[in-house]
């Protein structure tokens, strides 16, 4: 048996994890930040560094988007809404709504004024009107659910008019032993809201928009403190995955997020058997080298902005919280010392 801890824990790199599909040259960035009583936003100008804090009050879970012009923040355990706002003002939302209590939202994606939501605890995604949160509809995952009944949809992508929905399938009968139930990939199709393919992956997968081949995902898998899964590319039009490209098993140590480039270049969350964490810099031709840590500090969701700089939110148990920012092409650290935000910062997103 596999021990798994809960999915708060589970690596904390969720929505994740998605890397926004939007274009947009940024302006900024938008940090959700928490301590898991409270939650706030803050922002970020991108050349200064200087921080903007308690822009807005949010959840103590919170996940923050940049899709098609707007910021969504999403709420998840225990508050589960969503609110929208216009990039840099952040007030007051345009627009808020419940996702549903007891759903926990995730992801959000949006497609001919469809806002397709991801909700942890439920046997489906569900499609929204992003002006004030009234159902459209939903898709069913209840066929993809394991043995505890929901299938445990997270990250979500928009690819070439599908979407494409990460399945961690975790057994989650003992609250206190999470097991592997098998992830997949599902695919969307957003005008009959139905899967239409899937794609057996590997252990609570993350995918990703892959940054310089159009049409194909990144897919992140693992499983806390074990030496499985890794980071491979799945294009749509096979009907398996590629080999691991970064495989967790030859390492030693688990992927628990991965940032990548244009370039090819990128950054990987590794987590260790003792449970400490580094961040590793990828090159192709050279593989892995250490860039950050050994650390017991905690490190999520990891964001890549225009320029090719990782954008690292660090969770300190002895030292400061904040951002720690590493040049993906030159594996540089950019920052002498995290910035700071007043709560711990938890998710990343450019506007």
């Amino acid at each position: 048996m596999i021990r798994v801890v809960p999915f708060f824990a589970l690596f904390a790199c969720d929505p994740a994890d998605t890397g926004d599909t939007d274009t947009t040259e940024a302006h900024g960035a938008v940090v959700s930040t928490t301590d898991f009583s409270v939650g706030a936003l803050a922002s970020v100008d991108l050349d200064t560094f200087e921080v903007t804090d308690s822009l807005s009050a949010t959840s103590s879970d919170p996940f923050v988007q940049f899709e098609d012009g707007r910021v969504y923040q999403v709420n998840g355990y225990g508050v589960d809404s969503i609110s929208v706002y216009e990039p840099g003002e952040f007030d007051a939302p345009v627009a808020q709504f419940s996702t549903g209590t007891g759903t926990s939202p995730r992801t959000v994606a949006l497609i001919d004024d469809q806002l397709f939501v991801t909700l942890y605890e439920t046997d489906h995604v569900a499609v929204l009107d992003p002006a004030d949160g009234t159902s459209l509809g939903t898709v069913d995952l209840a066929g993809y659910a394991g043995v505890d009944g929901v299938p445990e949809a997270a990250t979500l992508v928009e690819l070439g008019g599908k979407l494409y929905v990460a399945l961690e399938r975790l057994d989650r009968s003992d609250p206190m032993v999470w097991t592997d139930d098998g992830g997949r990939v599902a695919e969307i199709d957003p005008t009959t809201l139905t899967v239409t393919k899937t794609w057996e992956v590997g252990p609570s997968p993350q995918i990703y928009a892959h940054p310089s081949e159009a049409g194909k995902l990144i897919v992140r898998t693992g499983l806390s403190g074990q030496a499985v899964g890794g980071v491979r590319v799945l294009d749509p039009a096979s009907a398996t995955a590629d080999a691991y490209h970064i495989d967790a098993a030859a390492l030693g140590y688990g992927i628990a997020a991965w940032a990548g480039a244009p370039s090819g270049r990128g950054l990987v969350l590794a987590e260790h058997s003792d449970y400490s964490n580094t961040v590793e810099c990828y090159d192709p031709e050279q593989g892995l080298a250490t860039v950050y840590g050994p650390t017991y500090d905690w490190l999520t969701n990891p964001a890549i902005d225009a320029d090719g700089r990782v954008w690292l939110p660090v969770r300190s148990f002895s030292g400061a919280s904040g951002l720690v920012v590493i040049d993906s092409e030159t594996c540089a650290t950019l920052t002498a010392a995290p910035i700071g935000t007043i709560l711990p910062p938890y998710k990343v997103a450019f506007y």
